[in-house]
């Protein structure tokens, strides 16, 4: 049997309890990279339970497997496609929670993907937990990359979209594919969550020697949409 637990991003800090609790025979986990996700983590293992980080990778932790998209790869590609659709003004980059390194790799490599795909330098502002730049205006955002979003993607990009800027999101969620229908965003990376929770319990399944073969651990591919392939 599989329990889910779901958790809105803000109430993370509940989850390193959760997992010390879970009377499960393996976890697989999507949380934030703090010390008490990391000691709950080695926690559950010393004692024998197999982790396997989702969506967002705990290095320092000794999980069975980290199965996930190469988030830096994902933040350069749009830094690819940005960079192509315009050149001008300030791009903004926003994420909800900087503590994932999902998160945090996205933003990293937007910002690289920039410099090395733009002769002449365009600043990369970052914005996290939705909380706008002080100082910052509005007239001057030309493209915006959402790695990340705590209170959904409308609400994140309304106070930008008068000046019609370039929008590139994650994830295929009705919200981002209603507003790539309607021409608010341009690209979505796809993350292919389904092949992630597959390949996930597959592994659990070879670990306990319940399936002959087990997948690959580690990357899995993302995919680029438009409005015309959703």
């Amino acid at each position: 049997m599989i329990e889910r637990v779901l958790f809105e991003e803000r109430h993370a800090e509940a989850v390193p309890g959760l997992i010390r609790a879970a009377k499960a025979d393996a976890v697989i986990v999507y949380g934030p990279e703090t010390d008490q996700m990391i000691d709950a983590i080695a926690s559950v293992t010393s004692s024998g339970t197999p982790v396997i980080t989702l969506g967002s990778d705990l290095p320092t932790t000794p999980r069975l497997a980290y199965v996930g998209i190469d988030h830096y790869g994902a933040g350069r590609a749009a830094a690819f496609f940005m960079s192509r659709m315009v050149n001008r003004g300030i791009y903004l980059a926003v994420c909800s929670d900087l503590k994932y390194r999902a998160e945090a790799s996205r933003i990293s490599g937007f910002r690289d993907g920039v410099k090395a795909e733009l002769s002449s330098p365009i600043h990369v502002e970052i914005m996290e937990s939705d909380e706008c730049p002080k100082g910052m205006s509005e007239d001057a955002v030309s493209g915006i990359y959402v790695a990340g979003s705590k209170n959904g993607l409308a609400h994140t990009v309304a106070p930008w979209l008068a000046r019609a800027p370039i929008v590139i999101a994650h994830d295929l969620s009705d919200e981002v594919r209603q507003m790539m229908k309607t021409g608010v965003v341009a690209l979505a990376i796809d993350q292919n969550p389904e092949e992630q929770a597959s390949r996930s319990v597959a592994l659990l399944l070879a670990r306990f020697g319940l399936t002959a073969h087990a997948p690959e651990a580690g990357i899995v591919s993302f995919t680029v949409h438009t409005k015309y392939n959703i």
